[in-house]
């Protein structure tokens, strides 16, 4: 069986975000053109599965254009208006719904899907290689990454079992508060310890994600200087071997 016909990639995103807290490339066009990007340089990859959703009720028309311009039935487009509570809770509230909101209404998504979640401004440029480790090894429960001496869990990229989310992650979904300084990130790195310590397999990701796009945290071009991007590649590398991933 080839393990990348499991594999979905998931696109999460929010247009509209006037009035969420810390965020700070919220300007509606410039997320429109953002996201208008990403969906650009990941339709290239014909063999993907994608799935595109939107939580704010947002226009997406210029989505549905991308898609039936380079004849695709590979992307699965989801919308909803339902964004209110990250004006109180934050954006990391938010996503964890629309994650569950995509799992309880896609049409490709079943019991054997593994679910790589990337935040939907972005592009990662280094999907082939990600993808190309991932298809030589029994797929993990959760994939993802530990930042900050484990303070959190990268929540931009991770890749994870349908599973996972529903008898993990889900139940951290009521604590999220950015006011209160408890992200998703927190709640992801919670849930995946808690996993760990019920015996399930966790890996870091593969390879150190290069992304391109814009933070929408900062407002920051992602994409680092080339000698910058060397280190952090040979670091990561690095602590890859101490990890023993292999």
């Amino acid at each position: 069986m080839n393990i990348l016909n499991n594999i979905i990639i998931l696109l999460t995103a929010s247009i509209e975000v006037n009035g969420v807290p810390f965020v700070e490339r919220n300007n509606y066009a410039d997320r429109k053109k953002d996201y208008s990007y990403s969906i650009n340089k990941w339709i290239k990859n014909k063999n993907l599965r994608i799935i595109f959703c939107e939580n704010t009720g947002s226009d997406l028309e210029f989505i549905h254009k991308l898609n039936e311009k380079n004849n695709l039935n590979l992307l699965e487009i989801l919308s909803y208006n339902d964004n209110e509570d990250a004006k109180i809770k934050g954006k990391g509230f938010s996503e964890l719904k629309l994650i569950n909101y995509v799992l309880k209404n896609s049409k490709i998504i079943d019991e054997n899907s593994f679910i790589i979640k990337i935040t939907g401004r972005y592009y990662l440029k280094n999907i082939k290689s990600y993808l190309s480790i991932l298809s030589t090894q029994d797929l993990p429960f959760i994939n993802v990454n530990f930042i900050k001496q484990m303070d959190m869990a990268d929540s931009r990229i991770f890749g994870f079992r349908k599973i996972f989310f529903e008898q993990y992650l889900l139940k951290y979904f009521d604590r999220i508060d950015d006011n209160k300084n408890y992200f998703f990130e927190h709640a992801l790195r919670d849930a995946t310890l808690q996993s760990m310590l019920e015996g399930h397999f966790r890996r870091p990701l593969p390879v150190l994600p290069i992304f391109d796009g814009y933070s929408g945290s900062t407002g920051k071009k992602l994409t680092a200087p080339y000698y910058k991007a060397w280190k952090r590649k040979l670091f990561y590398k690095i602590h890859l071997q101490e990890s023993e991933y292999h």
